[in-house]
């Protein structure tokens, strides 16, 4: 029976197979450690193939979490001229470098940029018998600025963020594949490592300069605190505390119906995507320093 499953769920006749999907993940952190989670996809895969997904949790410590989704039609999803995804009036644009987030409904009206302080990363793939995953980051680490305008509640953003990109016909959600990834953020320092099962991307820039390195190690200690360590190509190492609260708790199968939702937590469990709001205690170097962090987990129950 699961491997009948299995075989409806990634097989297919001509074009590409149903399970082919494009994610964009746009995450970022103010000043005041408000959180804010913006994922925008599109796929040929399950009984929504083709269509626009956009989905928003934005949090601050202490009030109720924003929620917002949307569910778009075929037609209604488009690609920008130089990259992104539009699926109706919500956007991810990129233009002269500098990569633009709206999301417009009832009572929502959300504009922010995000100005890339660095490179991005080389895309990473892994290759398995049902096809390819691949992930890179657009943005490792930028400046972040902008509005959410919700009902009553209005907020200027002034912060940093990255920006992640990952696409293929294997995605690690049909295979139970756990994904840790943490995210240094700061005005002169980016750390970050983006690890789903054996596929990673990494980046170290430490002011002006994008330190080259053999990729990050994540290790997590008993009592729940992270070390992201990049030695010995790079003498970079870094202990990241996640806070309880700002924090988001969403379920990764949001966008599937609910027969779909039902055969997959069967097959691999139910996932759960977590993110914190962190500090990071850096030492580059042999010099210390703290900074803001973000960590996002996913988790199968």
């Amino acid at each position: 029976m699961i491997a009948m499953a299995l075989f409806m769920m990634t097989s297919c006749g001509d074009g590409p197979p149903i399970t082919d999907q494009e994610q964009w993940e746009f995450l970022g952190m103010n000043h005041e450690q408000t959180l804010i989670d913006a994922r925008l996809s599109v796929g040929s895969g399950g009984l929504l193939r083709g269509q626009g997904r956009a989905r928003l949790s934005v949090v601050r410590k202490g009030q109720i979490p924003l929620e917002y989704g949307r569910d778009s039609l075929a037609d209604d999803v488009s690609r920008p001229p130089e990259d992104g995804l539009v699926i109706g009036p919500d956007t991810l644009t990129r233009e002269d470098g500098r990569w633009a987030l709206g999301m417009r409904a009832d009572g929502l009206d959300l504009r922010l940029t995000l100005d890339p302080a660095g490179p991005p990363t080389l895309p990473a793939t892994q290759e398995t018998g049902r096809g390819r995953w691949s992930v890179q980051a657009p943005v490792t680490s930028g400046q972040l600025r902008g509005f959410i305008t919700a009902g009553e509640r209005d907020e200027l953003i002034d912060g940093h963020g990255v920006l992640l990109h990952r696409w293929g016909a294997d995605p690690p959600a049909l295979r139970g594949t756990e994904r840790v990834s943490i995210f240094v953020l700061d005005r002169d320092l980016a750390l970050g490592v983006d690890q789903t099962g054996g596929l990673a991307v990494s980046w170290i820039r430490v002011g002006d300069r994008t330190l080259t390195h053999d990729g990050g190690l994540i290790r997590r200690s008993e009592e729940g605190w992270f070390e992201l360590d990049f030695r010995p190509s790079a003498d970079v190492v870094a202990r990241i505390y996640p806070r309880r609260k700002p924090s988001l708790r969403r379920p990764v199968y949001d966008a599937l119906t609910k027969p779909e939702r039902w055969l997959l937590r069967g097959l691999v469990g139910w996932a759960v995507r977590h993110i914190h709001a962190a500090q990071a205690r850096v030492v580059v170097a042999g010099v210390h320093r703290t900074a803001p962090a973000m960590v996002v987990a996913v988790e199968y129950k």
